[in-house]
């Protein structure tokens, strides 16, 4: 999304930390006294890609091409990790509880958007596990943080790829081309970004006539 954009084209401006940069130091005696919170909050934001939407207070962090959820229980175990070496004078974590707390919260504020962001997609794309698929041009792109998706397919998008098995079993199935037609249809729906058409889809038979395989081959 352009805000989305141009917030990256901002912090690429900013001059990159260092962990040191988020400790506090006391000057004389030189012992690490804790965390700065705006500093260590930046200093993640540098490192990941992260999104969190004010609507419904949720937080994600990107990887491999989709924005995952559980952000901040991700982000907890990093922190710990990232400060590991560092230690009070009686050998405790310089990280308390209240410390990620307030370090979260500084980088759900940086990383704030709206849910219409969210849901603004540009284009009709599919995150296949190879890359963005576009529908329109059935083009593949490189994954990209930009893109605020937050589910991805396991299945290789293949031009040249075919489904023999599949479309011989829908034949047999429904023994009419226009049921398999209708098939292909409702398969093309799921996977579609948007909903202009308001539709619902019963699969209705006798036991043993193929609903079972056809829901299990969509998922």
């Amino acid at each position: 999304s352009e805000p989305r954009k141009r917030r990256s084209e901002m912090a690429e401006e900013r001059p990159k930390l260092t962990l040191d940069d988020c400790l506090m130091i006391q000057e004389k005696t030189k012992d690490v006294l804790g965390v700065n919170y705006d500093i260590t909050a930046e200093y993640v934001t540098q490192k990941a890609d992260l999104i969190h939407v004010f609507e419904n207070k949720k937080s994600y962090l990107y990887n491999d091409g989709v924005y995952c959820s559980h952000a901040h229980e991700l982000l907890i175990g990093v922190l710990y990790d990232l400060f590991s070496d560092y230690t009070s004078k009686i050998g405790q974590s310089i990280l308390k509880k209240a410390d990620l707390s307030e370090i979260l919260a500084r980088i759900d504020a940086k990383c704030g958007i709206s849910i219409s962001e969210l849901n603004n997609i540009s284009g009709n794309v599919f995150n296949a596990a190879n890359g963005i698929l576009d529908l329109d041009t059935l083009q593949l792109s490189e994954p990209s943080p930009l893109n605020l998706i937050l589910t991805k397919s396991p299945t290789f998008y293949d031009p040249d790829g075919e489904c023999p098995a599949f479309m011989d079993f829908l034949e047999r199935a429904l023994q009419h081309q226009q049921m398999v037609d209708a098939i292909g249809e409702m398969i093309g729906y799921i996977i579609w970004p948007h909903y202009q058409t308001h539709k619902a889809f019963m699969l209705y038979g006798p036991k043993r006539t193929g609903k079972g395989t056809t829901i299990r081959v969509i998922e």
